[in-house]
C-alpha cells in the first residue's frame, strides 16, 4: 500500500473520530436538557435533587457565596477568555417563621444575569411579591461543593446569629438544601445541530473509508 493511501486512511479515520466526538457532545448536551423540567417556584424545597432540570424565577438574593472561572467551549474545545461564574444564596419560597426557611444556591455566568441578581440582594428573607423585579431562568441542579457549603454556613450565620460567636453558631443544617442551580445559557437546538452535523460527518467519512478500502482491496487483488 502506498504512503498516499495510508495518509488517506488516517485522514478519514481522524475525520470520522471528530464527527463522532461532535455527535457525542451533542447527545450529552441534549440529555442535559431532556427529562421533566420542574418549576422551582411551586415545588417543595426537599424535592430539589442532583441533576434535576428546573425552571423558575428569583426575586431575592441573599448575598454572593463566591465565584469561579468558566472556560467557554465549542464542541468541548476551550475558546476565548475565561468568564466568572457567581454563586448566590437564594430563599426557597417564604416562611413567616425564619427558622423554617430553606435556602439553596443559584449560579450564573452571563454578565447581565449576574448584574440583575446582584440588584435583587437583600439582607434577610422577604415575603414574596408578585410585582417585584425578578430573574427568570432555566437551569440544572447539582450537589454543592464543600467550599460553597462552607460559604452558605457563613452567610446564614450572619442572618441568624444575633451576636457573632465563633464558638456557638446557630445550627443552620436544617435550613440548607444542598444544591446549586446552574443557569443554562444555551438551547437544546444547538446541541441537536451538533448531533446532526457530527453524525453526518462521521457517517460520510466512514462511507468514504469503506469505499477506499474496497477499491484498494480490488486493486491489490487485480479485480479492477
Amino acid at each position: 500500500m502506498s504512503i498516499k493511501k495510508i495518509l488517506i486512511f488516517v485522514l478519514l479515520l481522524l475525520i470520522c473520530y471528530t464527527g463522532g466526538y461532535i455527535m457525542v457532545f451533542g447527545i450529552k448536551g441534549c440529555l442535559m436538557y431532556s427529562g421533566v423540567e420542574r418549576d422551582l417556584n411551586i415545588m417543595a424545597p426537599n424535592e430539589l435533587q442532583h441533576n434535576l432540570n428546573v425552571k423558575g424565577s428569583v426575586e431575592t438574593t441573599l448575598g454572593k457565596l463566591g465565584y469561579d472561572h468558566v472556560t467557554n467551549t465549542v464542541f468541548g474545545i476551550p475558546v476565548g477568555k475565561d468568564t466568572l461564574r457567581y454563586y448566590f444564596l437564594i430563599q426557597l419560597g417564604y416562611e413567616e417563621n425564619i427558622d423554617d426557611q430553606k435556602y439553596a444556591v443559584l449560579a450564573a455566568d452571563k454578565p447581565e444575569d449576574i448584574e440583575l441578581l446582584k440588584s435583587l440582594d437583600k439582607s434577610e428573607p422577604v415575603p414574596l411579591d408578585p410585582n417585584a423585579p425578578r430573574f427568570e431562568f432555566r437551569g440544572i441542579s447539582m450537589d454543592i461543593t464543600p467550599t460553597i457549603r462552607t460559604n452558605m454556613y457563613n452567610r446564614l450565620w450572619e442572618i441568624y446569629d444575633t451576636e457573632y460567636n465563633i464558638y456557638n453558631h446557630k445550627n443552620v443544617d436544617k435550613n440548607i438544601i444542598p444544591y446549586a442551580i446552574y443557569v443554562k445559557n444555551g438551547t437544546d437546538n444547538s446541541y441537536l445541530t451538533a448531533i446532526i452535523v457530527g453524525g453526518s460527518v462521521a457517517l460520510a467519512s466512514a462511507a468514504a473509508f469503506a469505499i477506499v478500502a474496497v477499491v484498494t482491496y480490488k486493486q491489490k487483488h487485480k479485480y479492477c
